[in-house]
């Protein structure tokens, strides 16, 4: 926060949308990191899951449902306590409906990383499996965003 201690930003120039796009950018990467715990979590619950599913005690989305019910109240509880601490120090705009847009962008990229990390657990079925694919599926992620590495640039050929 203290890196963009910013209360009045100048919005005139493209080097200040350069500061607002990478402030924006940091929300997102870090809510794309809370989303890497629930990996862990997926794995741990998976034999639990199987063996419920040889059994046929109901089926998998019954299982799925009420982990991802229980995470959207974490979701905008997470991205509540980062939008008060963050935005108008920041310097964001200060008109609400902006201040919402953002807020619902960030509950949209928790929701979307957690589900992705679970995917990943589902997919990988094993620690070092799913942490492999979930880090070249952040490594995509980062790199395809946009910020990192924007169409502008030309990338030198050795």
């Amino acid at each position: 926060m203290t890196v963009f201690l910013r209360t009045k930003m100048h919005r005139n120039s493209v080097e200040d949308g350069v500061i607002f796009l990478g402030a924006m950018f940091l929300g997102l990467v870090t809510h794309l990191f809370y989303g890497f715990a629930e990996l862990a979590m997926s794995i741990a619950k998976l034999p639990i899951f199987y063996k419920q599913r040889d059994l046929r005690f109901y089926p998998s989305w019954a299982d799925t449902l009420p982990t991802w019910i229980l995470k959207i109240p974490i979701s905008f509880l997470e991205c509540a306590v980062r939008i008060g601490m963050t935005y108008y120090v920041i310097g964001f705009d200060p008109n609400i409906e902006r201040f919402f847009r953002h807020y619902l962008l960030l509950v949209l990229i928790s929701q979307m990383a957690s589900g992705l990390f679970r995917l990943l657990a589902a997919v990988g079925r094993e620690m070092v499996v799913a942490d492999t694919f979930g880090s070249s599926a952040q490594l995509v992620l980062l790199i395809l965003s946009g910020f990192l590495i924007s169409r502008g640039i030309e990338l030198p050929i050795p």
